[in-house]
């Protein structure tokens, strides 16, 4: 449920978010930099104190999620848990009928084996709607694409699991 409510913010904050409005103490290119640079366990002080005050600060039970454009940081328990690098990959639509296209689309992702790569995914399925790289405990993101109403999960460059919402 986390992962979803993650994901939509993820969307409507890249919707709404050109990447201009930053925080105003690190200038828009070293955010990225200075995030990856975060160690994991890090305090939410320390966040704050090398990143400035985030674009936007939601709190869902013993989680906060502080944007910083493209980024947002997972806090539990006054730490950092989790990094994400999200954006829009391409505008959803098409020519054809919504339901002929899910259907269509639902195949296709059930057809697609776990550990199939990225590439081949992406061969298969196109663009996706939504990308986002997810830090946890290594240097190394596990990847989530966004397509129609699926969100397809990588590890290690293979798929792991996908989840229809």
């Amino acid at each position: 449920m986390l992962l979803a409510i993650l994901l939509i913010a993820g969307v409507l904050n890249a919707c709404g978010n050109d990447g201009s409005t930053q925080s105003t103490s690190v200038p828009p290119g070293d955010v990225g930099k200075r995030v990856l640079e975060l160690s994991q366990g890090v305090s939410l002080a320390a966040v704050e104190s090398r990143l400035g005050e985030p674009t936007s600060e939601i709190t869902a039970g013993s989680e906060t999620v502080l944007s910083y454009g493209a980024w947002r940081l997972i806090i539990e328990g006054d730490r950092l848990k989790r990094r994400i690098r999200s954006r829009r990959t391409s505008q959803a639509g098409g020519s054809g009928s919504a339901d002929h296209e899910s259907k269509a689309l639902n195949q296709k992702i059930l057809a697609i084996k776990p550990g199939t790569s990225i590439a081949d995914v992406r061969r298969v399925l196109g663009v996706p709607e939504h990308h986002e790289e997810v830090f946890e405990a290594s240097r190394l993101p596990e990847v989530v694409l966004g397509y129609g109403a699926w969100v397809l999960s990588f590890s290690n460059g293979e798929l792991r699991q996908r989840t229809k919402f």
